[in-house]
């Protein structure tokens, strides 16, 4: 026989709801980044300084990659809208270490438009006389490099190994997720420290 209707419905009486979630992926961040490392007989200090473009969608997060065994000292989020002239307030954000080489910078109030990223890291030991150069950079896809200057606070000196010869001995781009470049440093003839120095996490 034909199904009855009303036995149909009454099937569905008692039956807990579907309950449907929807979890929407962050859209990848657009922009560009340079990081600057500087060098000194006891450690090293990151800067690195980000243009995020969000104008087609609300800046939510920004991951960041950084060294493993780095402090963070700062993350400031500011408007880098031009039509925006005078000083901007900073964005409110939150961050936190969600991976020993991972930091997850979060906006309090997601909003689109332009922003300039800033974060300062430290690593507080004794750089080796050879690896590779630690950094800092924002996710930001395979098709945006991170430009790198590294300097050295006297009586150390350095060399990046994979830029000497480009002809800019302290400038190197680093594509994607790869590793920092390998660099040496010195002090005289004596090379600057036995420990490890701390990679790029």
């Amino acid at each position: 026989p034909p199904p009855v209707a009303g036995a149909a419905a009454a099937d569905l009486v008692g039956r807990p709801a579907t309950r449907v979630i929807v979890r929407r992926r962050p859209a990848p961040l657009r922009g560009a980044q340079t990081l600057a490392v500087s060098f000194t007989p006891s450690g090293a200090r990151l800067l690195l300084a980000a243009q995020l473009d969000a104008t087609s969608v609300a800046l939510t997060q920004i991951p960041l990659d950084v060294p493993v065994a780095s402090a963070i000292a700062r993350v400031t989020l500011l408007s880098d809208d031009p039509a925006e002239p005078g000083a901007r307030p900073p964005v409110d954000v939150a961050w936190t270490r969600s991976a020993p080489d991972r930091v997850l910078v979060v906006v309090q109030r997601p909003q689109p438009g332009r922003f300039r990223l800033e974060v300062e890291a430290r690593l507080a030991r004794r750089p080796a006389p050879r690896g590779r150069l630690p950094l800092v950079r924002a996710r930001l896809g395979a098709a945006v490099p991170l430009l790198v200057t590294s300097a050295a606070a006297p009586p150390l000196t350095i060399t990046l190994e994979s830029a000497a010869a480009s002809g800019r001995p302290h400038s190197v781009e680093v594509a994607g997720a790869a590793a920092g470049p390998a660099v040496a440093l010195s002090v005289g003839e004596e090379s600057a420290a036995a420990s490890p120095a701390g990679g790029a996490g």
